[in-house]
C-alpha cells in the first residue's frame, strides 16, 4: 500500500487517537509477561510516536497478507511480534538501545525472528521485498539517506519512510566515537531535505515538497518536525 506524501500534523494525531490502537496491543503483551524494550517506553509515554507508527506499520500489523518485509533502524518492540509472525519480516538494527540479553530474550522467545545486528551499509542484500521500512532513522541519527536508497531501490517495489527535520535553527554538541574531538552538527532542516529527496522526486507518490517548507506546530518538545513518504522501487 503506497502512502503519499505528508508532514504529521496535531490533527492527524487527534484522528489516530480516537483508536489508539498501537497502545491496546503494549498493554496487551504486557499482560503476557513477554520481554519490553526501549522502543516500548517511547511508544507508551509519546502518543506521536504511536500515531507515525500506526502510519508506518498499521496496515501491516492489521491485514495479514503475506509480505517480504526489510526494516531498517526499526528496532525492537513488542509490536514487533506479530510482524515476525504474520510476515517475512526481517530487522537490521545495531540494537545500541538494548541489552544483549534482551535481544537474546527476543530471540529465544520468537524463533521467527530475523534479526541482522549490523550497520544497513554493511548488510548483504540476501532477496527482493515488497517493503523496506526505515522509522525516524534518515537524517537525523543517519545523513547518508542517498546512499541507503540507492542501494536498496533495485531490490524492492516499495521504500516507506518517515524523516525527521527542523525549521527552526538549531545544534548539537557531539562527539566522535574514534576520537576525543568535539563538533557541533547542525541537523538537517526541510530545504536540504527537499535536496536530497528531488533526484528521486519521479519514484515519490504525491511529490508535495513544498509541505517541507512550511513551519507545522510541531508534535515533539525538541520543535522536530516529520514527514512520511513512499518512494516506488525498481520492482514494481
Amino acid at each position: 500500500m503506497t502512502v503519499p506524501m505528508k508532514v504529521f500534523s496535531r490533527s492527524a494525531m487527534q484522528d489516530y487517537l480516537a483508536n489508539d490502537w498501537v497502545a491496546g496491543i503494549l498493554g496487551n503483551l504486557a499482560d503476557q509477561n513477554l520481554p519490553t524494550f526501549t522502543s516500548d517506553d517511547w511508544l507508551k509515554f509519546d502518543s506521536a510516536k504511536r500515531c507515525i507508527y500506526d502510519a508506518l506499520y498499521g496496515d501491516l500489523c492489521q491485514s495479514k497478507p503475506l509480505q517480504s518485509i526489510a526494516d531498517i533502524g526499526g528496532g525492537l518492540s513488542s509490536c514487533t511480534w506479530s510482524l515476525f509472525k504474520d510476515h517475512n519480516y526481517t530487522v537490521v538494527d545495531l540494537c545500541n538501545h538494548e541489552t544483549e540479553l534482551r535481544v537474546y530474550e527476543f530471540q529465544k522467545s520468537c524463533p521467527e525472528t530475523k534479526l541482522i545486528p549490523t550497520d544497513w551499509q554493511s548488510f548483504e542484500i540476501p532477496q527482493k521485498y515488497d517493503l523496506v521500512i526505515a522509522n525516524d532513522l534518515f537524517p537525523n541519527v543517519d545523513q547518508r539517506l542517498d546512499e541507503f536508497l540507492d542501494k536498496f531501490i533495485p531490490f524492492s517495489k516499495e521504500i516507506r519512510l518517515s524523516l525527521t527535520y527542523f525549521n527552526e535553527r538549531k545544534s548539537y554538541q557531539v562527539k566522535r566515537v574514534d576520537a576525543d574531538e568535539v563538533l557541533f552538527i547542525r541537523p538537517w532542516d526541510g530545504s536540504r531535505l527537499v535536496r536530497e529527496l528531488q533526484p528521486y522526486e519521479d519514484r515519490i507518490k504525491n511529490p508535495h515538497f513544498e509541505i517541507l517548507l512550511e513551519n507545522e506546530p510541531s508534535l515533539f518538545a525538541n520543535g522536530r518536525q516529520v514527514c512520511m513518504l513512499s518512494l516506488k522501487g525498481d520492482l514494481v
